[in-house]
């Protein structure tokens, strides 16, 4: 999650972790990567304009892509789905604010905001919890989650935080205590509604939290080698469990997590020879690279129980889909009219959500996206 860099307003700090969310596979091509950011943007090998389909890998043809409905800007991303299908995600509406959203049975509900300001969402547990994050009055972003429509602001520390992940263990995400270098101030909270304040877990600083399953594993990343110049490079990742800290290894450098399941298998993209980006999974205590077929700068985003994983891949900027950690990868196929993709998450049943966008000549536009 990118923290406040020197000389941002919490406007700044708040638009730019929208942009890297909905905008991860083309952030190259708008405005570079964000300064300070912490979460790795696959590099561009080709323009969406004339990058070729890759015909070794045929698509999932069993899933069928389904553009949901925005609020009237440019922009929308679903960013979770659970097993029930109801969708959370981020949607641009007209008056040009980012709102969090969430969609039940393809029909779109604006969520409540912190003063009218705007928010974003992050996660869906199979309770209906939603959380992600809002602007406050104060210019500040704050945690937050969404139960039954209702807001609750997330009590966490710090001037800048975000709620990434929950289930019915509970939630976690990311804050930043005062500081210039958004590295060293960020820190990882565990919350559960009710509690009258969230834990920040113990780990080193600079530590992220990215998930949290049904049993109370969380998983994040830490800061690592603070020589190493690459954002990716810099960091390791782990597993939080009762007070008892797992570093999954490496396949040669940096290590990022992305997605934990109930069976406490974690997914996420590492640095291996020659600086590529590599998809990993962790399982059984072993971290091994998953099938790639010889492409490079694969991201695996999230998981389900069964083992059916979900990315992007950076250079064709398109929706990925491995149906097993040991299947060779597969693309999905790209909604009418769209030229990227990019795959966030999986439920239960195999749907996946995520984003698709096109391009007139002057401008990109993003849509939401439901495959199944």
């Amino acid at each position: 999650m990118p923290g406040i860099g020197p000389g941002e307003t919490g406007v700044d700090t708040m638009r730019r972790s929208l942009v890297a969310g909905l905008m991860m596979v083309t952030s190259a091509a708008l405005a570079g990567p964000a300064a300070g950011a912490s979460d790795p943007v696959p590099p561009r090998t080709s323009s969406p304009r004339t990058a070729a389909p890759d015909t070794t890998t045929p698509a999932a043809a069993v899933l069928t892509p389904t553009v949901l409905p925005g609020l009237g800007g440019s922009s929308a991303s679903a960013a979770a789905v659970n097993d029930s299908g109801v969708v959370a995600g981020t949607a641009l509406a007209t008056d040009g604010r980012y709102y969090a959203v969430q969609w039940t049975g393809g029909r779109i509900t604006r969520l409540p905001a912190l003063g009218g300001s705007e928010c974003q969402a992050r996660d869906i547990d199979n309770s209906g919890r939603i959380v992600g994050g809002c602007m406050t009055a104060a210019g500040t972003f704050k945690p937050v989650m969404w139960e039954g429509g209702r807001l609750t602001r997330i009590p966490a520390p710090g001037d800048f935080g975000m709620a990434v992940a929950t289930s019915k263990a509970g939630i976690v995400g990311t804050y930043n205590v005062p500081g210039d270098d958004p590295f060293q101030t960020r820190r990882a909270f565990r919350w559960r509604p009710g509690q009258a304040s969230a834990r920040t877990i113990t780990a080193p600083i600079g530590a992220s939290a990215e998930g949290i399953n049904d049993s109370g594993r969380v998983v994040g990343a830490m800061r690592w080698l603070w020589a190493d110049p690459s954002p990716l490079g810099q960091y390791r990742a782990w597993t939080w469990s009762a007070g008892t800290q797992t570093q999954l290894g490496t396949l040669g450098g940096g290590t990022t997590p992305n997605d934990i399941n109930n069976a406490g298998q974690v997914v996420g993209t590492s640095i291996a020879a020659g600086s590529r980006l590599v998809p990993f999974i962790w399982s059984s205590g072993r971290l091994r690279a998953l099938p790639t077929g010889g492409r490079n700068s694969l991201t695996a985003q999230a998981l389900n129980d069964g083992g059916v994983i979900v990315g992007t891949d950076g250079s064709q900027e398109r929706a990925i889909r491995w149906a097993s950690p040991s299947s060779p990868v597969t693309y999905l196929p790209q909604p009418s009219g769209t030229m990227l993709s990019q795959g966030q998450d999986v439920n239960r049943a195999g749907t996946v959500v995520g984003m698709a966008g096109s391009y007139d000549g002057s401008a990109f536009r993003f849509v939401a996206v439901v495959w199944k």
